[in-house]
Protein backbone atom coordinates (compact mmCIF):
# COMPACT_ATOMS: atom_id res chain seq x y z
CA UNK A 1 0.00 0.00 0.00
CA UNK A 2 2.88 2.39 0.72
CA UNK A 3 4.07 2.09 -2.87
CA UNK A 4 0.58 2.88 -4.17
CA UNK A 5 0.17 5.87 -1.83
CA UNK A 6 3.53 7.26 -2.95
CA UNK A 7 2.20 7.61 -6.51
CA UNK A 8 -0.48 10.07 -5.44
CA UNK A 9 0.09 13.82 -5.60
CA UNK A 10 -2.35 15.07 -2.99
CA UNK A 11 -5.16 17.12 -4.40
CA UNK A 12 -4.05 16.58 -8.02
CA UNK A 13 -6.40 14.92 -10.50
CA UNK A 14 -4.39 12.79 -12.95
CA UNK A 15 -4.17 9.25 -14.26
CA UNK A 16 -1.66 8.18 -11.61
CA UNK A 17 -3.95 9.34 -8.80
CA UNK A 18 -7.01 7.70 -10.31
CA UNK A 19 -5.13 4.43 -10.89
CA UNK A 20 -3.76 4.43 -7.35
CA UNK A 21 -7.21 5.04 -5.89
CA UNK A 22 -8.66 2.14 -7.86
CA UNK A 23 -5.87 -0.14 -6.67
CA UNK A 24 -6.56 0.88 -3.08
CA UNK A 25 -10.29 0.22 -3.34
CA UNK A 26 -9.54 -3.25 -4.75
CA UNK A 27 -6.74 -4.12 -2.31
CA UNK A 28 -8.26 -3.00 0.99
CA UNK A 29 -10.97 -5.70 1.24
CA UNK A 30 -8.27 -8.39 0.91
CA UNK A 31 -6.06 -7.16 3.74
CA UNK A 32 -5.39 -9.54 6.61
CA UNK A 33 -3.91 -6.94 8.98
CA UNK A 34 -5.24 -3.44 9.83
CA UNK A 35 -3.88 -0.83 7.42
CA UNK A 36 -2.21 2.47 8.30
CA UNK A 37 -5.50 4.34 8.22
CA UNK A 38 -4.00 7.79 8.74
CA UNK A 39 -1.62 7.41 5.79
CA UNK A 40 -4.54 6.32 3.64
CA UNK A 41 -6.72 9.22 4.79
CA UNK A 42 -3.91 11.61 3.89
CA UNK A 43 -4.50 10.84 0.21
CA UNK A 44 -8.13 9.74 0.19
CA UNK A 45 -9.66 12.79 1.88
CA UNK A 46 -8.19 15.37 -0.54
CA UNK A 47 -8.95 12.92 -3.35
CA UNK A 48 -12.70 12.87 -2.83
CA UNK A 49 -12.84 16.63 -3.47
CA UNK A 50 -11.49 16.15 -7.00
CA UNK A 51 -13.60 16.08 -10.14
CA UNK A 52 -14.61 12.72 -11.63
CA UNK A 53 -13.29 10.22 -12.45
CA UNK A 54 -10.63 10.84 -9.78
CA UNK A 55 -13.15 11.87 -7.16
CA UNK A 56 -15.24 8.76 -7.83
CA UNK A 57 -12.17 6.52 -7.53
CA UNK A 58 -11.11 8.02 -4.21
CA UNK A 59 -14.69 7.85 -2.91
CA UNK A 60 -14.73 4.12 -3.65
CA UNK A 61 -11.39 3.74 -1.84
CA UNK A 62 -12.67 5.64 1.20
CA UNK A 63 -15.82 3.53 1.30
CA UNK A 64 -13.65 0.40 1.28
CA UNK A 65 -11.59 1.77 4.17
CA UNK A 66 -14.70 2.66 6.19
CA UNK A 67 -16.11 -0.82 5.60
CA UNK A 68 -12.84 -2.40 6.71
CA UNK A 69 -12.04 -0.27 9.78
CA UNK A 70 -15.37 1.33 10.72
CA UNK A 71 -16.46 4.97 10.78
CA UNK A 72 -15.98 5.25 14.55
CA UNK A 73 -12.28 4.44 14.25
CA UNK A 74 -11.76 6.99 11.48
CA UNK A 75 -13.85 10.01 12.43
CA UNK A 76 -11.30 11.84 14.58
CA UNK A 77 -8.50 11.42 12.03
CA UNK A 78 -10.78 12.44 9.16
CA UNK A 79 -11.94 15.75 10.67
CA UNK A 80 -8.71 17.81 10.48
CA UNK A 81 -7.80 16.31 7.11
CA UNK A 82 -11.15 17.23 5.60
CA UNK A 83 -11.01 20.78 6.98
CA UNK A 84 -7.49 21.21 5.62
CA UNK A 85 -8.42 19.75 2.22
CA UNK A 86 -11.49 21.99 1.83
CA UNK A 87 -9.47 25.07 2.77
CA UNK A 88 -6.57 24.13 0.48
CA UNK A 89 -8.86 23.42 -2.48
CA UNK A 90 -10.50 26.84 -2.18
CA UNK A 91 -12.24 28.10 -5.31
CA UNK A 92 -10.45 25.50 -7.45
CA UNK A 93 -12.45 22.66 -5.92
CA UNK A 94 -15.03 21.22 -8.34
CA UNK A 95 -18.32 23.08 -8.26
CA UNK A 96 -19.96 19.73 -7.64
CA UNK A 97 -18.33 16.86 -5.83
CA UNK A 98 -18.28 13.51 -7.58
CA UNK A 99 -21.66 11.80 -6.98
CA UNK A 100 -20.12 9.13 -4.74
CA UNK A 101 -18.11 11.57 -2.61
CA UNK A 102 -20.89 12.37 -0.14
CA UNK A 103 -21.81 8.67 -0.07
CA UNK A 104 -18.29 8.00 1.18
CA UNK A 105 -18.19 10.92 3.62
CA UNK A 106 -21.69 10.57 5.09
CA UNK A 107 -20.96 7.86 7.70
CA UNK A 108 -17.89 9.76 8.87
CA UNK A 109 -19.78 13.06 9.11
CA UNK A 110 -22.62 11.38 11.03
CA UNK A 111 -20.27 9.69 13.47
CA UNK A 112 -18.07 12.73 13.97
CA UNK A 113 -20.93 15.18 14.69
CA UNK A 114 -21.47 13.73 18.17
CA UNK A 115 -18.74 11.16 18.84
CA UNK A 116 -15.47 12.89 17.90
CA UNK A 117 -13.49 15.04 20.31
CA UNK A 118 -14.36 18.71 20.72
CA UNK A 119 -11.41 19.98 18.68
CA UNK A 120 -12.12 17.56 15.84
CA UNK A 121 -15.81 18.45 15.83
CA UNK A 122 -15.03 22.16 15.77
CA UNK A 123 -12.66 21.54 12.87
CA UNK A 124 -15.22 19.50 10.95
CA UNK A 125 -18.06 21.95 11.55
CA UNK A 126 -16.24 24.51 9.40
CA UNK A 127 -16.59 22.19 6.38
CA UNK A 128 -20.31 21.36 6.56
CA UNK A 129 -21.68 24.28 4.56
CA UNK A 130 -19.06 23.91 1.82
CA UNK A 131 -19.44 20.14 1.51
CA UNK A 132 -23.25 20.33 1.43
CA UNK A 133 -23.14 23.20 -1.06
CA UNK A 134 -20.95 21.21 -3.48
CA UNK A 135 -22.52 17.77 -3.00
CA UNK A 136 -24.39 16.22 -5.90
CA UNK A 137 -28.11 16.96 -5.47
CA UNK A 138 -29.44 13.40 -5.50
CA UNK A 139 -26.80 12.23 -3.03
CA UNK A 140 -27.54 15.16 -0.70
CA UNK A 141 -31.26 14.35 -0.78
CA UNK A 142 -30.51 10.70 0.01
CA UNK A 143 -28.34 11.50 3.04
CA UNK A 144 -30.07 14.66 4.30
CA UNK A 145 -32.06 13.14 7.17
CA UNK A 146 -29.19 11.02 8.51
CA UNK A 147 -26.82 13.96 8.34
CA UNK A 148 -29.23 16.41 9.95
CA UNK A 149 -30.15 14.37 13.03
CA UNK A 150 -26.66 14.28 14.61
CA UNK A 151 -26.07 17.95 13.73
CA UNK A 152 -29.27 19.02 15.50
CA UNK A 153 -28.34 16.95 18.56
CA UNK A 154 -24.90 18.56 18.65
CA UNK A 155 -26.50 21.99 19.07
CA UNK A 156 -27.67 21.05 22.56
CA UNK A 157 -24.21 20.09 23.84
CA UNK A 158 -23.13 21.56 27.16
CA UNK A 159 -21.13 23.68 27.60
CA UNK A 160 -22.10 25.39 24.36
CA UNK A 161 -19.37 26.09 21.82
CA UNK A 162 -20.80 29.17 20.11
CA UNK A 163 -18.35 29.23 17.22
CA UNK A 164 -19.07 25.60 16.42
CA UNK A 165 -22.82 26.17 16.72
CA UNK A 166 -22.62 28.98 14.16
CA UNK A 167 -20.84 26.66 11.72
CA UNK A 168 -23.28 23.79 12.34
CA UNK A 169 -26.32 26.03 11.78
CA UNK A 170 -24.72 27.37 8.58
CA UNK A 171 -24.42 23.78 7.38
CA UNK A 172 -28.02 23.02 8.32
CA UNK A 173 -29.15 26.12 6.43
CA UNK A 174 -27.52 24.76 3.26
CA UNK A 175 -29.20 21.39 3.81
CA UNK A 176 -32.57 23.12 4.18
CA UNK A 177 -31.96 25.21 1.09
CA UNK A 178 -30.86 22.31 -1.12
CA UNK A 179 -32.64 19.28 0.36
CA UNK A 180 -35.53 20.83 2.26
CA UNK A 181 -38.27 18.48 1.09
CA UNK A 182 -36.39 15.49 2.50
CA UNK A 183 -36.15 17.19 5.91
CA UNK A 184 -39.87 17.69 6.57
CA UNK A 185 -39.90 14.96 9.27
CA UNK A 186 -37.23 16.88 11.21
CA UNK A 187 -38.84 20.33 10.98
CA UNK A 188 -40.20 20.30 14.58
CA UNK A 189 -36.76 19.46 15.99
CA UNK A 190 -35.07 22.03 13.73
CA UNK A 191 -37.56 24.74 14.69
CA UNK A 192 -37.09 24.09 18.41
CA UNK A 193 -33.28 24.13 18.06
CA UNK A 194 -33.16 27.34 16.00
CA UNK A 195 -35.57 29.24 18.25
CA UNK A 196 -33.56 28.20 21.29
CA UNK A 197 -30.45 29.63 19.62
CA UNK A 198 -32.23 32.96 19.14
CA UNK A 199 -32.31 33.13 22.93
CA UNK A 200 -28.59 32.37 23.17
CA UNK A 201 -25.38 34.19 22.31
CA UNK A 202 -25.70 37.18 19.99
CA UNK A 203 -23.26 35.64 17.51
CA UNK A 204 -25.85 32.95 16.78
CA UNK A 205 -28.82 35.20 16.06
CA UNK A 206 -28.27 36.03 12.41
CA UNK A 207 -27.35 32.47 11.39
CA UNK A 208 -30.32 30.99 13.27
CA UNK A 209 -32.65 33.59 11.75
CA UNK A 210 -31.44 32.74 8.25
CA UNK A 211 -31.92 29.03 8.91
CA UNK A 212 -35.51 29.65 10.05
CA UNK A 213 -36.07 31.57 6.85
CA UNK A 214 -34.87 28.61 4.78
CA UNK A 215 -37.18 26.34 6.78
CA UNK A 216 -40.31 28.51 6.54
CA UNK A 217 -41.91 26.82 3.52
CA UNK A 218 -41.49 23.37 5.10
CA UNK A 219 -43.42 24.15 8.29
CA UNK A 220 -46.89 22.49 8.30
CA UNK A 221 -48.52 25.61 9.79
CA UNK A 222 -46.51 28.71 9.00
CA UNK A 223 -48.74 30.80 11.25
CA UNK A 224 -47.59 28.77 14.27
CA UNK A 225 -43.95 29.61 13.47
CA UNK A 226 -44.82 33.30 13.01
CA UNK A 227 -46.69 33.28 16.32
CA UNK A 228 -43.75 31.67 18.12
CA UNK A 229 -41.42 34.36 16.79
CA UNK A 230 -43.82 37.15 17.71
CA UNK A 231 -44.43 36.20 21.34
CA UNK A 232 -43.94 39.04 23.80
CA UNK A 233 -41.71 40.44 24.98
CA UNK A 234 -40.44 41.56 21.56
CA UNK A 235 -36.77 40.71 21.03
CA UNK A 236 -34.55 41.92 18.22
CA UNK A 237 -33.34 38.43 17.31
CA UNK A 238 -36.89 37.09 17.07
CA UNK A 239 -38.02 40.04 14.94
CA UNK A 240 -35.05 39.50 12.63
CA UNK A 241 -36.04 35.84 12.24
CA UNK A 242 -39.65 36.87 11.65
CA UNK A 243 -38.49 39.16 8.83
CA UNK A 244 -36.56 36.26 7.20
CA UNK A 245 -39.54 33.92 7.52
CA UNK A 246 -42.00 36.41 6.02
CA UNK A 247 -39.60 37.19 3.17
CA UNK A 248 -39.46 33.48 2.32
CA UNK A 249 -43.23 33.03 2.50
CA UNK A 250 -44.16 36.24 0.65
CA UNK A 251 -43.55 35.08 -2.96
CA UNK A 252 -46.18 32.33 -2.54
CA UNK A 253 -48.58 34.71 -0.81
CA UNK A 254 -49.15 35.14 2.91
CA UNK A 255 -52.20 33.39 4.28
CA UNK A 256 -54.78 35.25 6.36
CA UNK A 257 -53.57 33.42 9.47
CA UNK A 258 -49.92 34.34 8.83
CA UNK A 259 -50.83 37.99 8.25
CA UNK A 260 -52.83 38.02 11.48
CA UNK A 261 -49.95 36.65 13.56
CA UNK A 262 -47.39 38.90 11.85
CA UNK A 263 -49.49 42.00 12.48
CA UNK A 264 -49.97 40.99 16.10
CA UNK A 265 -46.21 40.61 16.52
CA UNK A 266 -45.51 44.00 14.97
CA UNK A 267 -48.25 45.71 16.99
CA UNK A 268 -46.83 44.24 20.17
CA UNK A 269 -43.33 45.41 19.26
CA UNK A 270 -44.64 48.93 18.63
CA UNK A 271 -46.52 49.01 21.95
CA UNK A 272 -43.44 47.87 23.85
CA UNK A 273 -41.36 50.51 22.07
CA UNK A 274 -43.86 53.25 22.96
CA UNK A 275 -44.05 52.05 26.57
CA UNK A 276 -40.25 52.13 26.90
CA UNK A 277 -40.14 55.70 25.55
CA UNK A 278 -42.95 56.82 27.90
Amino acid sequence: LDAVISRVERGQANHNAEGAARVLSSALPALKAPPDAEALLDVMVPGILLISPCGEAFAAALQALVKLVGAAALCEATAPRLAEAVEAAGPSVARSLAPASLDALAPLLQQSATAAGQEQRRCLAKTYAEIFRRAEAASLQAHAVKLTGPLVRSLSDKPADVEMQVDVVAGLAVLLERAGAALRPLVPALQTAFIRLLEGAEELHETAAQALGHMATLVPKAEALVKALGKPPARAAFLMALEKVLATLAPSGLSTEVRKEANAALDNAEKEKDASIA
